[in-house]
């Protein structure tokens, strides 16, 4: 009987060392659960940061889209403005021409015909 309990003993000895190896792994794995839980939250909140920022800069960029075409508006309005500019520019030189030309015939003109008149004695 002494043998067969020894046996016994010793049975259950293998059993209780292998069941607290498989413990040992158990409280392992269980540690790394929850060290993976935890990273899995950070990998959420960042996530969640990550898709706030990523909706502000499309907003930003939609805003600044609006204001590029605005701003092409603008830049076609001030082309023609400076087009307008530069034709009434030239024209106004035109015009003083004409008129200093005009003035400059005139006052040929009228010394030509003052310059007869005292020369042939017509008053």
């Amino acid at each position: 009987m002494d043998k067969e309990v020894l046996q016994r003993v010793s049975v259950l000895e293998e059993r209780s060392e292998s069941h607290k190896s498989r413990i040992e792994t158990l409280e392992e794995k269980s540690s790394e659960t929850t060290k993976l839980s935890t990273l899995m939250e950070m990998v959420i909140q960042t996530n969640e940061k990550q898709s706030d920022t990523l909706d502000k800069i499309n907003e930003n960029l939609t805003n600044l889209n609006g204001e590029m075409k605005n701003l092409g508006g603008r830049v076609e309005t001030l082309e023609q403005n400076k087009k307008e500019i530069e034709h009434n520019k030239k024209e106004a030189k035109k015009e003083v021409r004409k008129i200093t030309m005009d003035f400059v015939f005139k006052l040929v003109s009228g010394l030509v015909l003052a310059y007869l008149l005292v020369r042939f004695g017509w008053k």
